[in-house]
């Protein structure tokens, strides 16, 4: 709840505003049974109510207005609360470190940022006022019953402990109950995810069935918390309903009794009847609204967890104005670096070869600051490098990824991702350089050709050569390719570096490759096995030298004859 009151703190006048219309509302509604009543008394004694009936059209017309004015001020203030608390989750999660995305799931995000919000928003716009409206409607037509008959309204002082037990009873579980179902909408959710974005590894493996059975599972747990919540509520309902009806039955005995006794008029007992069901409205109201302000609840609980997420990523103040060196000393994450030790000077081309499984990527995430070791060093230019700000990095260094991560726009719009204020022309220069612009030519568009969500109609070479077009139109003082070439032929890549070194001659370039021939005019050479640099120096240096890159190269020269 202390989200719900610090978002809408800036709104609560126009809110406080909502509710003073609803207010007026509700108590115009629960003075017409009165009014209509006196119409009845006055028409059973031979008069014509003008005078009233005028009253009560000009009080329904005032109704509407004062409903309008409040629906209207909720939903701009429940609007502009989604909308704040959207840009203040994309900002934490924005300034959160890489490792934090990864553990707390993408999935988990997504359910924060599109139904938690949507259910505050909910809440705001109709469920906290329908609180207000339900408990005036209460209290307004309880005293209205009151002053036509206490010995009938005392019925209802009767039920009231009644419902009460019943209400706190039972969302005492539906509270757990609509945490639960957060968690499997959670589950659900990255199910579809990953079975959306692997959807060609799905059917290439015939994992359909596979697929279908943990979805089904999820989808089941999902399910049966559902079902357990609508079981609460279909007990809920009948109790109460049971409670109110059997109050209804005695004030009808004891009301019809009076009225024949003369101490009732009918005007009256009908007032009260039509009093009796705006009581029944909002009990039966609240039971819906509190399995709604339950599930906003747990909602804000859980967009409060991101936005008070600790953010241990500490940026730094000093600027950078060029590069020089970057050196990683005794570097250890986890259990998969293991003091490492790795160097790179302006201008140099150094490659990072080794087996799957080596910690060749991770390496290149602490380079980038997308993790920070739990011990060692990271120097750039010779100081410690969080001591930089991570914007002035970022824009030296550009990362071509292993995932070819392209949006459903135009061509020219990814390959312009990281730089918009780029020209065509730019965008052309940096496409040739990256052997893209005869493919990028060949469609009927051509620049402005829509590539499909995440460049489905792009093969994967194509993809890597517009990914690496991309990285280059920043203008990068360092690149680094993590295996970004993998996916096109050894002529074809080769034409890239011999590009990309004519191009931008003092270009720094660290070259993560699978390929030997890839790398093998690098400056230097570093060899990853098991997370540790076990050696280091030329390609010709290492044939020598080094055992592991030997096998490396000979395997891929037999794979190659």
């Amino acid at each position: 709840m202390n989200l719900l009151k610090k978002s809408l703190f800036p709104y609560l006048l126009q809110y406080i505003l909502a509710a003073v219309f609803l207010i007026f509302t509700v108590l115009i509604t629960v003075a017409l049974p009165k009014l209509s009543g006196d119409v009845i008394d006055q028409v059973n004694t031979g008069k014509f109510a003008q005078g009233t009936i005028v009253l009560i059209g000009i009080l329904v017309a005032s109704a509407f207005l004062f409903d309008y004015a409040q629906a209207v001020l909720s939903a701009w203030v429940a609007e502009q609360v989604a909308y704040n608390l959207r840009l203040q989750v994309v900002d934490k999660v924005l300034g959160q470190t890489y490792q934090y995305v990864l553990q707390t799931t993408p999935a988990k995000l997504l359910t924060v940022l599109t139904n938690d919000i949507v259910n505050i928003r909910r809440a705001i716009a109709q469920n906290l006022l329908q609180v207000v409206s339900s408990v005036f409607l209460l209290l307004g037509s309880v005293v209205i019953m009151l002053s036509i008959n206490a010995k009938l309204a005392g019925i209802l002082f009767l039920l009231i402990p009644l419902l009460v037990l019943v209400f706190v009873g039972i969302f005492k579980k539906l509270i757990v109950l609509f945490q639960k179902t957060q968690l499997a909408l959670d589950k659900v959710n990255r199910t579809i995810d990953e079975n959306i974005k692997a959807a060609s590894l799905v059917r290439v493996f015939v994992a359909k069935t596979m697929e279908i059975a943990k979805f089904f599972k999820n989808n089941e747990e999902l399910r049966d918390i559902g079902t357990q919540i609508v079981l609460n509520f279909a007990i809920l309902f009948p109790l109460v309903l049971l409670i109110v009806n059997g109050g209804m039955v005695l004030i009808f005995w004891f009301g019809g009794t009076d009225v024949i006794q003369g101490n009732l008029t009918i005007g009256e007992l009908s007032a009260f009847y039509f009093l009796l069901l705006l009581f029944l409205f909002p009990i039966i109201r609240l039971g819906f609204i509190s399995g709604e302000i339950g599930r906003a609840v747990t909602s804000a609980k859980r967009v409060d967890e991101v936005l008070k997420s600790e953010v241990t990523f500490v940026d730094g103040v000093e600027p950078l104005t060029s590069f020089t060196s970057l050196e990683l000393r005794d570097v250890v994450y986890k259990d998969v670096l293991k003091k490492v030790n790795f160097t790179v000077s302006k201008g140099e081309t150094v490659a990072i070869i080794g087996p799957t499984g080596s910690g060749k990527s991770l390496l290149l995430h602490v380079l980038l600051r997308f993790l920070d070791p739990d011990s060692g060093t990271v120097l750039l230019n010779g100081k410690p490098i969080h001591e930089f700000s991570i914007h002035d990095l970022r824009a030296k260094m550009s990362f071509v990824l292993q995932e070819n991560i392209l949006f459903g726009g135009s061509i020219l719009e990814n390959i312009a991702f990281g730089n918009p204020q780029a020209t065509k022309d730019d965008v052309i220069h940096v496409a040739k350089i990256a052997e893209a612009h005869d493919f990028i030519s060949g469609f009927t568009k051509r620049y402005d050709e829509v590539i499909g969500e995440r460049g489905v109609t792009l093969s994967g070479g194509q993809k890597q050569r517009l990914t690496l077009a991309r990285a280059l139109l920043i203008k990068p003082e360092v690149l680094i390719l993590d295996d970004a070439t993998a996916r096109l032929d050894i002529l074809t890549e080769q034409r890239i570096i011999s590009n990309i070194k004519r191009e931008l001659p003092n270009l720094t370039l660290i070259n993560v490759a699978q390929k030997v021939a890839s790398i093998r005019d690098a400056t230097r050479i570093y060899v990853m096995e098991d997370g540790e640099m076990i050696a280091s120096g030329t390609h010709e240096e290492l044939l020598v030298s080094n055992f592991s890159y030997q096998q490396i190269t000979l395997s891929q020269q037999q794979h190659h004859d």
